[in-house]
């Protein structure tokens, strides 16, 4: 279970929270469709954030180039756009 929050992102674990990612305000987090299954993208105050999976969970991977503005939502079209 993953929780967004104003100061990171979380990984809720039964030992308590892990912070994964220290970008700030997150809104909403989708995996990929289709050959990057393997991972999720997060829509932030200023940019997009990149979580690889594992059986541990979600990790962080890298923040999005050139993305700087805050995006709430976000949609992947039928070409696997976003």
């Amino acid at each position: 279970m993953i929780c967004v929050h104003t100061n990171g992102t979380y990984r809720i674990t039964d030992k308590g929270l892990i912070k994964i990612s220290s970008v700030t305000g997150g809104f909403d987090i989708k995996p990929f469709p289709g050959k990057y299954a393997g991972y999720q993208i997060q829509s932030t105050y200023t940019t997009f954030v990149i979580y690889k999976k594992s059986e541990a969970g979600l990790s962080f991977s890298h923040e999005v180039e050139g993305s700087v503005e805050p995006v709430s939502y976000f949609e992947f079209d039928n070409y696997n756009n976003i």
